[in-house]
Parts: C-alpha cells; structure tokens; sequence
C-alpha cells in the first residue's frame, strides 16, 4: 500500500512538472564585433582551444586603432597601420525549455543554439620612404558555423499565469568552426590556419516578461 501511495505522488509531481513546462524555438539576427588581442591568454591544445581577453581590450572592439612602425631600417621605410573594428552579423536558431516552480515566481530554462556568423575588417598601411608615398589597402573576412548551449535562472517579480515581468541570469558556452577566411593581400583561406575550432565562455544576463502566454 505504501510503495502504490509513494508510486501515485511520483506521477502526481512529474504530471505538475510536466504542466509548468515551456518548450521554445525562436530565431535571433545582430551585430556582432570581435577583438583583436595578439596577447590573449591561451589554454588547452591540439586543435581546440580556449582564448581569454584582457578587460584592458574590451573598450578598444569598436574603435579604430592605429599604430606605426619601422622596416627596412637602411632605407628608413615608415608604415602607419589604420585598422577598423571587426563587424558584421550573426543568425541563430534557438531553442530549448523552461520550467517554473513556486507560482511561475522561480524557474530555470535550458538551451541550445546553431548559428552563423560573418565578420570582416580593413586595415590601411601607409608607407612613406625616401621614394615617396605608398597606400595599401587589406581586407580580411570571417565566417563562422556556431553553435552552443546555456542555462539561466529566472526570477519573476510578477506573474499571472499568462503575463509575467522578471530577469535572468546564467551561462553560455558556444563552439565555433571557422568555414571560410579570405584575406585580399596575402590570399590566405581558412586551410591556412593552425586551428579552425575555437570555443568562448560567456555569462548571461536580461529581462524576460510573457504576454498573453508569449516571450
């Protein structure tokens, strides 16, 4: 009688579960921007790694950088560098599910995401010698094949069952193959490359509100 009485409230807390269950699929378009650190910090090897970012580089991913440089020191050549900051776009597929507890006031959503991601800047080199003046022009472009996983905890300040206001928290870690690369100057493609695997670690953050049973 007791294992039946224990059986019946198993069923009975799966079936709630079940209940508060929201499944999603959804399609997301952005901008998206990378940085270029020569010096990033790097773990792991083979053909996958781990890249970090020194906090003192986050401010320069949308700025243009220049810089200058000596070669060819009998000649006394003088390059000035201008590089724009990476840009371009990114499209995911999203999809996943969130379960809530307490009244719809406390919940978690789980997640994953395929995707695609381009990017692409241009570097001027400015040369000045004893010959005269000499402007190039470089264009590199990126493309990505994403895809990743998340998982958040979700807080409601107020919820009705059909409408509710709140935020989230939590962490993403996304893969990225590196499909294609062109770069105008030196004609390198993505063959080129040591490595065409690359992984990041991010953390999550947002306001998530439903209307009318919609997110």
């Amino acid at each position: 009688m007791k294992t039946k009485i224990l059986s019946i409230a198993v069923a009975s807390l799966v079936c709630a579960s079940m209940a508060e269950a929201r499944f999603f699929i959804g399609l997301d378009v952005g901008y998206t921007s990378a940085i270029s650190e020569t010096n990033g910090g790097v773990s792991g090897s083979g053909n996958t790694r781990f890249l970090s970012v020194k906090p003192s580089s986050w401010s320069s991913a949308f700025k243009t950088k220049t810089w200058s440089g000596t070669f060819g020191t009998p000649s006394g050549t003088t390059s000035t560098f201008t590089q724009d900051p990476y840009s371009g776009f990114n499209i995911n597929l999203n999809f996943g599910s969130e379960h809530f507890f307490l009244d719809d006031y406390l919940g978690i959503r789980v997640g994953g995401l395929v995707g695609y991601t381009s990017y692409s800047n241009s570097t001027r080199i400015e040369t000045s010698a004893q010959y005269g003046r000499n402007l190039i022009g470089i264009k590199e472009t990126y493309d990505f094949l994403d895809a990743g996983i998340n998982f958040d905890l979700m807080v409601n300040f107020w919820s009705n069952g059909s409408y509710s206001f709140g935020v989230f928290g939590g962490v993403e870690v996304d893969y990225h193959y590196l499909l294609d690369f062109n770069n105008s100057k030196t004609r390198e493609s993505a063959k080129d490359f040591p490595s065409r695997h690359a992984f990041d670690l991010a953390g999550r953050v947002g306001v998530s509100t439903l209307m009318a049973n919609h997110h």
